[in-house]
């Protein structure tokens, strides 16, 4: 799997998807409970977090609950808006979804190809960047790279119906914008652990809403239910070409969205000084945001668990 690049999982990218959901050895961890550990480690692209969790509840149920879209929006509320956009393949769509970031910075727009696979005793669901020429920058967001986020679920149980499963979790994000690694990294990992705690509760209320809510209904299993378009592959762009927006327009972009939620007033004096009143540089400007809304933060719904 290649950021920019449309195509089917090989045995080659499922033997590297399982080694990095199940080994652990060259992982720092950083974090531990009684049900969920979470490790950090880095490559050229940056730094990559995963979560694992032990769950009391059946595999197939919590593949379902993190697969199904529509449901999603009773429990991602990271989320603001996902809808797929073309069929790639009977396990594998274009989808294009919008991330709400803390009101420091613009929300994140991913456009990705998302790949299902059910192997009776583990499942995985996992996606990367692409560039489709239909799906168009939305307006007051910044497109981001996803060079992994993976969902892993192994059954612990006799069968994948039977309660048992550890899931895995693992995300890969290049945010863009202004933001500094630290920060990046930060909202990575709180965000990751976050989805896993929601998704735990989650569980608990699908099966009697799925009952109420198309319940014959479930592409990543069946994929003849896949009603979209057929892509083609001449209207995916070269990744190296148009994937990396312009530094400085983004720069501007993600400072008009603070100043419309903050109410400061800007003053634009080139396009290397961009200053609240022209006096502070937009690094300072929003470290000291982010510090002053981190402190405050208890109200920040994406900062705290």
């Amino acid at each position: 799997m290649q950021v920019g690049v449309v195509k089917a999982a090989d045995d080659a990218d499922l033997a590297r998807l399982r080694v990095m959901c199940t080994r652990h050895d060259d992982w720092r961890q950083v974090y531990r409970s009684n049900v969920m550990t979470v490790y950090e480690k880095s490559d050229h692209h940056g730094k990559i977090v995963k979560v694992t969790a032990t769950m009391n509840e059946t595999a197939a149920n919590v593949y379902d609950v993190w697969n199904d879209d529509i449901y999603a929006a009773e429990w991602k509320s990271c989320i603001c808006q996902w809808h797929s956009v073309f069929r790639v393949s009977s396990n594998s769509d274009i989808g294009c979804r919008v991330v709400k970031m803390p009101k420091f910075m613009a929300n994140r727009e991913f456009v990705t190809q998302r790949e299902w696979r059910d192997f009776d005793s583990e499942m995985m669901t996992f996606c990367h960047s692409v560039d489709h020429v239909a799906v168009l920058p939305k307006r007051n967001c910044i497109r981001a790279v996803c060079y992994l986020d993976c969902f892993h679920v192994m059954v612990t149980a006799n069968s994948k119906y039977e309660a048992g499963c550890v899931l895995m979790s693992i995300t890969q994000y290049d945010l863009q914008g202004i933001m500094p690694s630290w920060l990046s990294t930060m909202l990575t990992r709180k965000s990751s652990v976050k989805v896993i705690k929601k998704l735990v509760k989650a569980c608990l209320k699908y099966r009697s809403w799925k009952q109420e809510h198309f319940p014959l209904f479930k592409p990543w299993i069946h994929g003849e239910q896949i009603a979209l378009p057929q892509l083609s592959a001449t209207d995916i762009r070269e990744w190296e070409l148009t994937a990396l927006q312009d530094r400085t327009s983004e720069v501007v972009e993600e400072v008009a969205v603070v100043v419309e939620r903050e109410e400061v007033e800007f003053v634009v004096e080139s396009d290397d000084d961009v200053a609240p009143n022209g006096q502070q540089s937009v690094w300072g400007y929003v470290t000291n945001l982010v510090s002053r809304l981190w402190s405050e933060g208890t109200n920040n719904t994406f900062l705290t668990g």
